[in-house]
């Protein structure tokens, strides 16, 4: 009667399996199958067009494709979940989309959930279940035939005794054997039976993790390369983003004793920032130091070439050095090795100013140092170019400099006719009468200007002081006029093209009839403004100071 019994009970259990087993479903596992094979295949496709939206420098998209990657892997995984123990683990989604490069803390976060079942009957019912699952279906493209096997039958025996070690260590075992062909896969199987079966996988997850990092590595390989839009004909490859302590040595300077005369006057240059002005070589300082003041103080020589970069008390000014010298504490200097062109770095000006400014740190005065300037990313390309380039700048700064001197030969020639006309020592031929002499009421109206804050968005220009400041939708004046400071830079006159709109700082002055507005803008440049200051603190001008200027004028025939 006994064995009766036990025999009802067995088929009773019997029973009760079947049914549960029937209420499950083994399809989300085939759908992950799926999912897995068709990740085999576009994950390369992935990495690329990664890649290429890092080439573009903006990051966003490629961000975003990450994190939409990453968390693409588990809603097959929670699909499983679902149907096994219907648990809703958006939390914990959300956890992995902020902290995306912990998977061991997540999978404990998962084991702690679990830790209310029990998970021998667990693993007992979906033994059962899976006595008939064919894992055949988890074969994915260029993964070896035998290693499939292999693992289907560590799985299989895994699942039929979960307490095994030896198991565990041969999925192990398996999963490091093939995780440089699929990580994401290795990662997602490991994630399964970690999850499930309280297998310690480990070793599985830490190689996914390293093959990430190796992956990361190579895609901020790709981004620190760069290709330029313009380019000098014959050159193709890549720029690359160095460091600046890589490419160059960065040397500051000293300054020995300025109460030791034996260490003054000597024969060797020496430089302070004050001397670095807009010239792009320096070939000799004001102040000189000996033989023994250099020895006595921390300056280092510097060969020719080395670019002077001003460090303190007005960080980024630049010269190169056209013969050596040295110089004193004010200078982070930038020696280039052999593979940095000096003209081509001295061409990047800005950038090291810019750099410079941002970096520098200080209580009494801004300054950078050595090391900070080291540490500096700039992209470089190879040497041949960095001398094509250098050359275009350097013959460039000629024509500039070139240039600059004609205009100021034009400026002194100016000056001077203007002296010579205004006093009528120099007249245009067919011009004899007398100029009139009298205020500037007599030739102009002041005006003042107002407020403009009340009109919205339109085509009329706004002129302050400083110049151009916006455009509103209603004007001031419909006649061309003067403009001069009410506050502020009373002494640039503006020539103000009508329509045109002025702040109350800024009077703008309209010629009366029988005067032409050019001569009297010229006129206006010529009167020492700053004179007429009324004020002891921001420069001021009076509508009534303004009016009293005197001058002489010639009739407008």
């Amino acid at each position: 009667m006994a064995k009766i019994n036990d025999k009802n009970k067995m088929l009773e259990s019997i029973s009760k399996r079947q049914k549960m087993i029937e209420k499950m479903s083994i399809s989300p596992l085939v759908s992950l199958a799926k999912s897995l094979s068709v990740l085999q295949a576009s994950q390369t496709q992935l990495i690329q067009s990664m890649v290429k939206s890092f080439t573009k420098i903006d990051y966003s998209p490629m961000l975003n494709r990450i994190v939409a990657f990453q968390i693409s892997q588990y809603p097959s995984v929670q699909s499983i979940v679902d149907n096994l123990f219907r648990i809703d683990f958006s939390p914990l989604y959300k956890s992995v989309a902020l902290t995306q490069n912990n998977y061991a803390k997540t999978i404990e976060n998962i084991l702690v959930s679990f830790n209310k079942f029990d998970f021998s009957m667990l693993a007992s019912t979906i033994s059962t279940s899976f006595e008939d699952f064919d894992f055949e279906e988890l074969k994915i493209e260029n993964f070896d035939q035998e290693n499939w096997e292999e693992a289907a039958a560590t799985i299989q025996e895994l699942i039929n005794v979960p307490e095994i070690q030896s198991s565990q260590q041969k999925l192990a075992s398996w999963f490091e054997k093939v995780k440089r062909k699929n990580p994401v896969v290795i990662f997602i199987i490991a994630f399964f039976l970690s999850t499930y079966f309280q297998v310690t996988l480990t070793p599985a997850i830490d190689s996914f993790n390293e093959h990430v990092v190796e992956i990361g590595k190579d895609i901020i390989k790709e981004v620190k390369k760069c290709v330029p839009k313009l380019r000098f004909q014959g050159f193709t490859n890549a720029w690359e983003q160095r460091k600046l302590g890589e490419v160059a040595e960065i040397i500051g300077g000293g300054t020995p004793s300025t109460s030791v005369k034996e260490f003054w006057n000597g024969d060797i240059d020496w430089y302070s920032p004050v001397e670095i002005g807009d010239k792009v070589y320096v070939n000799g300082s004001q102040k000189k130091i000996t033989e023994l003041g250099f020895q006595k103080s921390s300056a280092q020589m510097l060969p020719a070439g080395t670019v002077l970069f001003t460090s303190r008390a007005g960080i980024g000014s630049t010269a190169i050095l056209g013969k050596e010298a040295c110089t004193n504490q004010g200078f982070q200097s930038i020696v280039p090795k052999e593979n940095l062109d000096t003209y081509f770095i001295y061409s990047r000006s800005h950038e090291l100013k810019r750099y410079g400014e941002i970096t520098g740190a200080g209580s009494t005065f801004v300054e950078v140092s050595g090391k900070q300037m080291a540490k500096m990313p700039i992209l470089i390309p190879e040497i041949e170019e960095q001398r094509e380039i250098g050359n275009f700048f350097s013959n460039l700064d000629q024509t500039i400099a070139f240039h600059q001197r004609k205009l100021e030969l034009m400026k002194q020639m100016k000056k001077g006719l203007l002296q010579k006309i205004f006093c009528q020592e120099l007249r245009f031929e067919g011009f004899d009468d007398n100029w009139s002499f009298h205020e500037l009421k007599e030739a102009v109206n002041v005006n003042s200007g107002r407020d403009y804050k009340h009109f919205s968005v339109g085509k009329i220009p706004v002129y302050g002081t400083g110049g151009y400041m916006l455009s509103v939708n209603d004007k001031l004046s419909d006649f061309d006029s003067i403009g001069i400071g009410r506050k502020g830079s009373i002494d640039k006159p503006q020539y103000l093209k009508a329509p045109f709109w002025t702040v109350d700082t800024l009077f703008f002055l309209t010629p009366k009839a029988g005067y032409d507005i050019d001569f009297l803008f010229t006129l206006a440049q010529q009167i020492n403004w700053k004179k007429l200051d009324e004020s002891t603190g921001v420069p001021s001008l009076s509508k009534l100071n303004i009016e009293k200027v005197q001058g002489y004028f010639p009739s407008l025939k």
